[in-house]
């Protein structure tokens, strides 16, 4: 499955159930519940998971141990805002770029102002991701699709729109908040291809 990194929703998890090792979130979504069902896939703060369960604007998924350990879920208590898309289906535009909804690591919120007509975001990364970042490139922040302004050492800066900002979780976010980071895919093929040659 993939997704654009374009939100389609802020949801907001209603329950947390321990199952095994993993837990089970139940999340409220006025805009996507009604278009699922079990088995479907969406990405939650940028993770891909299964629906199990819809009950009207309500539906539920699970995240395994591996997935809590390598993202910001385990963080979520009932309250919490969430940014919520549906995978891909076939005629739908992709408007942002290709995410898989794998998280490859956390990074922290280091600043994150008004400037101008737009938001200026700084985000620490993993030094382990640096390396696959580039200027005016893709990077999905939280399930969002966002173009990387500038690089200085491991922290990028990222300028949002007024759109980006308020139609995602962005708007909730303050200065030492972890946020899961996907990486362009095409860097990871790309270092693959010349590590062969």
């Amino acid at each position: 499955m993939v997704f654009t990194g374009i939100i389609k929703d802020i949801g907001k998890v209603k329950k947390i159930v321990p199952e095994g090792n993993g837990r089970t979130f139940s999340l409220y979504s006025h805009r996507i519940s009604s278009s699922l069902k079990p088995g479907d896939s969406v990405a939650v703060n940028g993770v891909c998971l299964t629906v199990t369960q819809v009950d009207s604007d309500i539906f539920a998924c699970t995240a395994m141990e591996e997935t809590l350990k390598r993202s910001t879920l385990a963080k979520l208590h009932p309250g919490d805002f969430v940014n919520l898309e549906p995978a891909l289906r076939m005629g739908d535009s992709l408007g942002g770029h290709w995410v898989q909804g794998h998280v490859d690591g956390i990074g922290i919120c280091r600043r994150l102002i008004k400037s101008g007509n737009a938001y200026q975001f700084q985000l620490e990364l993993p030094k382990t991701l640096v390396r696959y970042t580039v200027e005016k490139g893709s990077i999905a922040v939280d399930g969002v699709s966002l173009t990387i302004a500038e690089i200085r050492n491991n922290t990028i800066m990222i300028f949002l729109i007024p759109y980006t900002f308020q139609s995602t979780i962005f708007q909730y976010k303050k200065p030492g908040d972890s946020m899961n980071v996907e990486v362009d895919i095409l860097g990871k093929y790309i270092e693959k291809f010349l590590k062969k040659v």
